[in-house]
């Protein structure tokens, strides 16, 4: 059966931003007999490609990355599959982008919380697909690459919450409550807000899954996934 060798390529690695560092990333590709790379196109809110997203710190507005690539990776022999890796629900670290067309400044409402009411997890500010909006905008970037570009593949990276105790954006606690006529905040050791959670980020998948596959029959569609 064929082999899935590939190349992890993050974006602060100098391999993706000048035609010459792609190039050069397709010779080592083809060199280590591979026959993928997996891409990071979005950081933190920022991307390496024209988007509804700010171009990144140290990207080049004038070059898209993700195109180039494409067509180099086709037009290798052997063809070079493209997978676009998207870091799905972070958006800042611990320095928040000052730009005002950042989504972390545009939508600030669509941040998950813990159970206290903060917003930093110690890594990420991130978005909260138990916000229906948080959760369009994120579909609308995994099916705006889909559209627009000949991926083999689309790669979700960090599409979970920090920990159990995450997850408290108030338009999702307002939706858990209706669901269950609750009133109040659930405790993170709640089974049903457990799996309440469980089913936003499963949601968001599931649908991004479902209709990129139906743009593109033969997209491949994968997560960076870890146990806890």
């Amino acid at each position: 059966d064929p082999e899935f060798r590939a190349f992890w390529v993050d974006a602060d690695s100098n391999r993706l931003k000048t035609q010459s560092q792609v190039n050069q990333l397709i010779s080592d590709v083809k060199l280590a007999n591979c026959n993928a790379v997996v891409v990071q196109m979005r950081r933190r809110g920022d991307t390496y490609y024209p988007s509804i997203e700010p171009w990144a710190s140290d990207a080049n507005p004038s070059f898209d990355a993700l195109a180039y690539l494409i067509q180099q990776a086709h037009n290798s022999t052997p063809r070079i599959e493209v997978h676009c890796w998207l870091c799905t629900f972070p958006v800042a670290t611990s320095s928040p982008p000052t730009n005002p067309n950042h989504p972390y400044n545009l939508y600030p409402q669509y941040l998950t919380k813990d159970n206290t009411g903060a917003t930093f997890d110690g890594t990420n500010y991130s978005f909260d697909p138990g916000h229906p909006d948080a959760e369009q905008y994120i579909y609308n970037l995994f099916m705006d690459v889909v559209n627009r570009y000949d991926v083999d593949g689309i790669h979700f990276d960090y599409v979970r919450y920090a920990g159990k105790k995450w997850g408290y954006n108030e338009t999702s606690v307002a939706r858990f409550n209706a669901r269950y006529g609750r009133t109040g905040q659930p405790v993170y050791t709640d089974t049903t807000w457990l799996q309440w959670r469980r089913d936003q980020v499963t949601n968001l998948v599931r649908k991004v899954d479902a209709n990129a596959i139906a743009v593109k029959p033969n997209v491949k569609v994968s997560a960076a996934t870890i146990t806890w």
